[in-house]
């Protein structure tokens, strides 16, 4: 039997790009909440410990607001932080962001990585679709979750080129927003539940947990 896995990092990658900035104080209010979820989980199960990369990227740069802190530590996004302008490097800012988070976990970790932007890729220099897929079918067999949720592009075929199979696309709008942060928290909250389980995590019930979130999202968005 495989050890359990006890920690988690969550590695969240957001979009801030140009056109993001209609969406900066929303974007700025979900993450928040994002934040002090993942300080909830960290709380209310101290057998796990919780961490947090939280990496932005635009054209000028990609920065860490949060780079592989406590999760108990880690403060709120202030508009300081995040100033929506410029391109959208999305594939160089996945391949440093795994790169760099590899080098840092421990032994038997579950890593939660989420995607979030509103457009594709356009001006990547070190990375390639190609090489991004290969690196994300490796992760995704060990113990590396990925999720892709975008707006006003082709979602699914944007996750295909990198392998990804977890997506979800939302409407820019309040209600679209909260959907997407709910589903984030939810399908986290179900992992953090399983690990404390000690119930091994598969690539196939990784799929299986985001469906049933996506489902349930669903469900009480119509109710």
């Amino acid at each position: 039997m495989k050890e359990t896995k006890k920690n988690i990092y969550n590695l969240i990658l957001l979009d801030e790009s140009g056109s993001m900035s209609a969406d900066r104080d929303r974007v700025i209010s979900n993450f928040n909440e994002l934040i002090d979820d993942i300080k909830h989980q960290a709380k209310n199960n101290k057998e796990i410990k919780q961490y947090l990369s939280l990496i932005t990227f635009n054209g000028i740069g990609i920065k860490h607001i949060h780079d592989c802190q406590k999760a108990k530590e880690t403060a709120h996004i202030t508009h300081k932080d995040y100033r929506p302008r410029s391109l959208t490097p999305l594939y160089d800012a996945m391949g440093y962001s795994i790169q760099n988070l590899k080098k840092k976990i421990k032994d038997n970790s579950m890593v939660i990585t989420t995607i979030f932007t509103d457009g594709m890729e356009n001006s990547s220099k070190e990375y390639d679709s190609p090489t991004l897929k290969k690196i994300i079918n490796e992760l995704e067999n060990e113990n590396w979750s990925f999720s892709y949720i975008g707006a006003d592009h082709d979602v699914i075929e944007q996750a295909n080129r990198l392998n990804i199979n977890k997506t979800m696309r939302f409407s820019k709008t309040k209600s679209g927003f909260k959907q997407s942060l709910d589903v984030q928290k939810n399908y986290s909250a179900k992992i953090n539940a399983m690990i404390g389980d000690d119930i091994e995590i598969t690539r196939e019930l990784k799929s299986n947990i985001w469906r049933e979130t996506l489902e349930d999202s669903s469900k009480d968005s119509k109710s």
